[in-house]
């Protein structure tokens, strides 16, 4: 049993061991974020959308997924509260 967990480690970390070193240098700007293409739904919402988002260990983490859940709503029509 412990070298089929030990055989999946390996295979997990496989990929990383090709990233090349320019990818990874300090300083360097980030690649270009894309655009989400988001589909409104064809739900409807009485009043407003209540979510109760939990907040991550990051904050970044945490933002994102605020901006997204607004977003979101914005496409789809709803009202919504967080």
């Amino acid at each position: 049993m412990q070298r089929t967990g030990l055989a999946g480690a390996g295979l997990v970390a496989t990929p990383l061991l090709g990233r090349s070193a320019s990818a990874q240098t300090p300083g360097a700007s980030p690649p270009p974020l894309q655009e989400i293409t988001r589909t409104p739904s064809s739900a409807t919402v009485d009043g407003s959308l209540r979510v109760l988002l939990k907040n991550d260990f990051h904050p970044d983490h945490n933002a994102f997924m605020r901006s997204e859940l607004e977003a979101y709503a914005q496409a789809s029509g709803w009202t919504i509260e967080i």
